[in-house]
């Protein structure tokens, strides 16, 4: 049979009555028109398929990827949400808080050391190198920020008080401050958090989130004497670890610093040498125990060797109050700032010697007794006072709530001077400012001062 056949007969709907069986004939889909025998016909290229082995290896290779894509995104959240919680290491104090614990700091009879740091092993007493090997480990230097988080302004001393991480330092290093770290002996550091803080005393406690450090060991300052031998260990002229020598000059100085106002210091005087950045450091005695802590030097300009320290019998019920609740909780207040008047002052202006009123806290109960600036008071529960001194003692035996009677001298423009009395009500102390304000920079449009130095 022939297979040819004329494709323009079939298209033209020639041959007769044929061409309406020609017009409804339609090409097979797949029919390959017949091509003429001189003609090679053309072949379509081969399609090249993929094995299976090869398809299964790309299957795994595309899987595998999207693993590790998917991991990958699962560890970075992770990371960010403990970047998230985790606080900057310059985060604002201000809005974080310390755990308060009530702690009563232990002291010890002797240190346990090895024999070549004895200078008498019986007793206990060290050699210099053998209370520098003892106290340095305890010692941490504090470094406080401004605006720029990379360079400390400022630097002062601490000492460890427990393993947990509480320190004592003096309330001037960190007052006002935001931002501060706790440098250690073995030169790692750690963010702090002010705890609790006492101008009155010039003490302050911080803490750091640690819980391996080595503590101080407390002594008493009770039994110190003249001419004992002591060291001092802090951070003097901002080169931390630094340890000096020398003897008790001493006892009972009362210090007015220019930090804070008409509150005075019972302090140790000793000739170690004593620098800024030393505040808040450790006095120690030849047994390695504390007895005091760093607060002021006099003025190099004008003195030489003459510092002074806190004494720690003194320190300590405070320290433990600000540990456990963040203020002295037994200290009362009169509500009064006030200046000393001594016999040829008051003299001299016609008055009697005392405590002259400057200004009056509004929300003590002294605020509604009557009192005006410069009254004076002369005498508190019958006892005459002249000072912080008197003042302390009287204050000693009181609690918030009892009463306390002032016997008060004021002379008018004109006229004779009188005296009466007035009954206040003690007011608790429970703030850190304890009514006493740090001098600022334009104070008599003078230059700043440093509060540890002296006049």
């Amino acid at each position: 049979m022939d297979n040819n056949f004329d494709e323009n007969k079939i298209n033209s709907g020639e041959q007769g009555g044929a061409s309406d069986e020609a017009a409804r004939y339609t090409l097979p889909q797949n029919y390959d028109m017949p091509q003429q025998d001189s003609e090679v016909p053309a072949k379509e290229p081969e399609k090249k398929r993929i094995s299976m082995g090869c398809f299964w290896g790309l299957i795994s290779v595309i899987a595998v990827l999207i693993t590790i894509v998917v991991l990958l995104v699962v560890l970075i959240a992770k990371m960010s949400e403990k970047a998230s919680e985790a606080p900057s290491i310059f985060e604002s104090i201000a809005s974080q808080k310390a755990e308060h614990v009530v702690i009563e700091l232990p002291t010890v009879e002797k240190p346990v050391l090895e024999e070549e740091f004895y200078e008498n092993k019986e007793t206990g007493l060290l050699t210099p190198v053998g209370v520098a090997k003892i106290i340095l480990p305890s010692q941490v230097q504090i470094k406080t920020f401004d605006e720029v988080p990379y360079t400390h302004v400022s630097s002062g001393s601490g000492v460890i008080v427990t393993a947990d991480g509480y320190i004592v330092t003096n309330a001037h290093v960190v007052d006002g401050k935001t931002d501060f770290a706790v440098e250690f002996y073995d030169g790692t550091e750690a963010e702090a958090v002010i705890v609790g803080m006492d101008k009155k005393s010039d003490l302050a406690v911080i803490k750091v989130d640690r819980t391996d450090l080595t503590p101080a060991q407390f002594g008493t300052s009770s039994n110190l004497v003249i001419g004992e031998a002591v060291a001092v260990a802090g951070a003097g002229g901002g080169f931390e670890n630094t340890v000096t020598y020398g003897y008790v000059t001493g006892l009972g100085r009362e210090i007015n610093t220019d930090y804070i106002n008409s509150s005075t210091i019972l302090c140790i005087q000793s000739d170690a040498a004593l620098n800024p950045g030393n505040s808040g450091g450790a006095m120690v005695n030849m047994y390695g125990q504390v007895v005091g802590i760093a607060v002021a030097l006099m003025n190099h300009e004008t003195y030489e060797n003459i510092g002074f320290s806190i004494a720690i019998d003194d320190a300590v019920p405070i320290i433990e109050d600000l540990i456990a609740y963040g203020y002295v909780s037994s200290r009362t207040k009169v509500g009064i700032s006030y200046v000393e008047i001594g016999d040829a002052l008051a003299s001299s202006y016609e008055i009697k010697s005392g405590l002259c009123v400057m200004e009056i806290d509004p929300t003590c109960s002294v605020a509604n007794a009557g009192l005006i600036p410069y009254d004076v008071i002369t005498e508190m529960d019958g006892v005459r006072v002249y000072g912080a001194e008197e003042v302390t003692e009287v204050l000693a035996g009181k609690l918030p709530g009892d009463t306390l009677t002032l016997t008060i001298f004021r002379k008018p423009v004109a006229g004779e001077g009188y005296e009466f009395n007035v009954d206040i009500t003690l007011e608790a102390d429970t703030t850190s400012f304890s009514g006493y304000a740090a001098p600022t920079d334009e104070d008599n449009n003078e230059e700043a001062k440093d509060p540890f130095v002296v006049e």
